[in-house]
């Protein structure tokens, strides 16, 4: 640069525009302003600027540390001299950033940092009262950042405390509403993906490894459209959120997502992946492999495969006199047999037998909303009285330790909150559906098992069974409580059925009267009038019964 014919050296900086938040981008504070109002004043100033850092607000907290730090080596590195920045909060907003500014200054009288706005020019001879001024902005600064983060947790914890996760979804889920009043909802295409990952992984066919390739191929990505990767494959197992609750800094909150999964299968899942050796997965294992024990010793029934046919016999682990061999298809026709007595022979009966389980369980999970929606109200009440605690004691209008009592006397009881929220079964419904599935299932049995594939199958045999036991060559079967229930049911049916007495009223069918006579078998409780089987008399649940 010339000045009335006379050169002037231009001295080299360095500029550095930051811009934290969208409101200041919004309002006028964006990064190309930023830079203009720099370049401009290092014209007034004759400075040089050979670079320009930028600070973007999309940069984490963690990324705009690494973006200072690479300033200040630049800085040493290049012998820079000034340092120019539009004002105080824009360069630094920790103390730890401010000391290392100074230690800059202190190293060489020649360095500079230029504060635009703030109409300050530091260095390292300046005036007590220019340090004092860089101090107090410094202290500002920090102060309206730990307000803001405090702003915004309260925010977050307001937001949980409703029953929503702060920020973007999970996996399966995706974002609805307009800003401030944003929910998360299941979305339409990967929800069901999720929920066949959890079924595949615990139908115990699956090792982690085999569950991503396969899910891959099934199409599950991420929300930036990443494949899921192993480890991320283990954390969705275990993620909570998609049982309807939300793990938030150490504790669990209820939410108001509609869940994916319910509560029996991910607790399922839990148990599979806490197993500390994990099974050697085959594409090609037999049907019947980990189902079966040994009815003498109770060792795990070996399979082997001989001229294309899988053969089970006892491991042999445990003494054990049991030798003989049994075909697969062998076992197969058994089961078939093992499933006829679970059949009703009123198919109507069934029907409505499912309809009164429903309509009986609709108080019940009404008076779970009800103590949900007061033990929720309570936690939300503590929370706002331990906010108010909070401010008296920042004003000094409490002692420290009236402070802690207090905090830790509502800390106590949201705990005790906490945990009676986690018992009431939030996924009340969707057990209720399962029995009902576990009643067509074993009406259908027979024609489902026949229908569906190897890992089906298991699945089935799991939910109708506890126990497969191999004596020598038979098959010997424990229903689960609730299938051994219904066994009983339909044996009691058949009997009452094989003594019925045609009705000799005017006023009922024969089939009127049958359903009459078999109905309160199903709900233990006897109408006195047959008609009244479309209304809703009061059921109990079947695995209650005797």
């Amino acid at each position: 640069m010339e000045r009335k014919g006379i050169a002037i050296k231009q001295t080299d900086c360095v500029l550095m525009a930051r811009v934290s938040s969208r409101e200041q981008e919004v309002e006028g504070y964006s990064l190309p302003s930023q830079v203009r109002l720099l370049k401009d004043y290092c014209l007034r100033k004759d400075l040089n600027a050979i670079k320009i850092f930028e600070i973007s607000e999309s940069a984490s907290g963690k990324k705009q540390r690494e973006l200072f730090n690479e300033i200040i080596d630049y800085i040493a590195k290049n012998k820079i001299k000034v340092l120019v920045c539009e004002k105080v909060d824009r360069l630094t907003r920790n103390f730890k950033d401010a000391v290392m500014i100074d230690e800059w200054l202190e190293s060489n009288e020649q360095n500079q940092v230029h504060l635009v706005k703030n109409t300050l020019v530091l260095h390292k001879y300046s005036r007590s009262t220019e340090k004092l001024n860089w101090g107090l902005h410094v202290l500002f600064a920090k102060n309206q950042i730990d307000n803001l983060r405090e702003e915004v947790d309260k925010g977050m914890r307001e937001k949980l405390e409703q029953g929503w996760l702060p920020g973007k979804p999970h996996t399966g889920y995706k974002t609805v509403g307009d800003s401030g009043h944003k929910i998360h909802v299941q979305d339409t295409t990967m929800a069901p993906l999720i929920e066949g990952m959890f079924k595949l992984y615990d139908s115990g066919e699956y090792s982690l490894s085999r569950l991503v390739k396969t899910m891959d191929e099934k199409g599950l990505r991420t929300h930036f459209n990443r494949p899921i990767i192993k480890s991320q494959m283990h954390r969705m197992l275990s993620n909570q959120f998609y049982i309807g609750k939300i793990p938030w800094k150490g504790r669990l909150y209820s939410g108001k997502h509609e869940p994916i999964i319910s509560l029996e299968l991910f607790e399922s899942v839990q148990r599979r992946l806490k197993r500390k050796t994990s099974s050697k997965y085959s594409k090609h294992s037999p049907l019947f492999k980990g189902l079966m024990q040994c009815d003498e010793c109770s060792g795990t029934v070996a399979w082997e495969i001989q001229k294309e046919h899988w053969y089970g016999h006892c491991n042999h682990f445990k003494p054990c006199t049991q030798k003989a061999y049994i075909r697969s298809e062998e076992i197969e026709t058994q089961l078939l047999e093992d499933f006829k007595p679970l059949i009703s022979p009123s198919p109507k009966v069934i029907a409505w037998v499912k309809k009164q389980l429903r309509a009986k369980h609709q108080a019940d999970m009404e008076m779970q909303e009800n103590l949900k929606k007061q033990l929720e109200d309570r936690f939300k009440q503590l929370t706002r009285r331990d906010d108010i605690l909070y401010e008296d004691r920042l004003d000094s209008r409490i002692s420290s330790f009236i402070y802690d009592q207090k905090h830790q006397e509502i800390n106590n009881e949201q705990e005790i909150i906490s945990k009676k929220l986690e018992t009431i079964n939030n996924d009340y419904l969707s057990i209720l559906e399962r029995g009902i599935n576990i009643l067509d299932l074993s009406q259908n049995a027979t024609k489902i098992y026949k229908s569906k594939g190897d890992t089906e199958k298991r699945a089935l045999l799991r939910d109708l069974f506890s126990n497969l036991r191999l004596k020598d060559k038979s098959l010997e079967v424990e229903y689960t409580p609730l299938v051994k229930a219904i066994a009983k049911k339909v044996e009691k049916e058949k009997q009452l059925i094989s003594t019925f007495e045609p009705s000799k009223s005017d006023k009922l069918t024969d089939e009127e009267a049958l359903f009459g006579t078999v109905s309160p078998l199903w709900l233990g409780v006897r109408d006195s009038n047959p008609r009244s089987w479309d209304q809703n008399p009061v059921p109990y649940r079947l695995a209650n019964s005797q």
